[in-house]
């Protein structure tokens, strides 16, 4: 086994498992995020729940507290609450990350912005494996560090 091998087996044995509600006001978006997750870190994902509007994100983990550890949540979703609405609801309870695919009044590459607004952090659109991959891996880092708190 090479020494990149067990780094990787080491990590698995101490990370948390995600449970992760997804909101994006199109099926299509969700059904690609879930598919793509799925294939990259489907064996640190024990739950990825989706809904297509701010409201239902907010009141699914408002309902189910503990069910979700983490929040991801499009910036822009039709008419009702939007992004920056369910990270200001739900970012004293978990972890909320915006995903976007260029919103002109929101820099999704400003981690001063992000903090400010209530986000862990970003992944933007369109989706593909490698950032998919690379954001769950963060992820999955920063819940470690803060379950070890």
């Amino acid at each position: 086994m090479s020494m990149i091998e067990r780094r990787v087996q080491a990590e698995r044995g101490t990370l948390p498992m995600l449970r992760m509600a997804v909101a994006d006001d199109s099926p299509t978006i969700l059904r690609v995020f879930s598919r793509l997750v799925q294939a990259v870190g489907a064996e640190r994902v024990a739950v990825i729940d989706q809904y297509s509007s701010g409201e239902k994100i907010i009141s699914a983990v408002k309902e189910n507290p503990g069910k979700y550890n983490l929040v991801i949540t499009d910036g822009k979703m039709g008419l009702g609450k939007n992004g920056v609405d369910v990270a200001r609801e739900l970012g004293g309870i978990l972890p909320v990350y915006i995903s976007s695919g260029g919103m002109s009044d929101f820099d999704i590459d400003d981690p001063k912005l992000l903090e400010k607004t209530g986000f862990s952090g970003a992944l933007s659109k369109p989706y593909n494996m490698k950032d998919v991959q690379v954001f769950l891996s963060l992820a999955l880092k920063k819940l470690a560090q803060s379950e070890k708190k």
